[in-house]
């Protein structure tokens, strides 16, 4: 079965998200009128988001404050 949902911008990798837990398989469809370039801030700030999620569940191991202090 095929189901069509449509979802906010800003709400859209959080519904993917959902439904990546729940187990089911998405598409992700973006309108070409409304596709903007992100800032480069905003893209690091996603990505460092997933990794802390990501050690939460115990898929990775993040550095420590003394680790990454001994690093400079």
């Amino acid at each position: 079965m095929q189901i069509t949902v449509t979802v906010p911008e800003n709400k859209a990798e959080a519904f993917l998200e959902l439904v990546k837990e729940l187990g089911y398989k998405s598409k992700l469809k973006t309108s070409k009128t409304t596709k903007t370039k992100e800032p480069k801030l905003l893209k690091e700030l996603r990505q460092s988001w997933k990794e802390v999620q990501m050690h939460e569940r115990g898929e990775i191991e993040l550095k420590t404050l003394d680790q990454v202090l001994n690093e400079l």
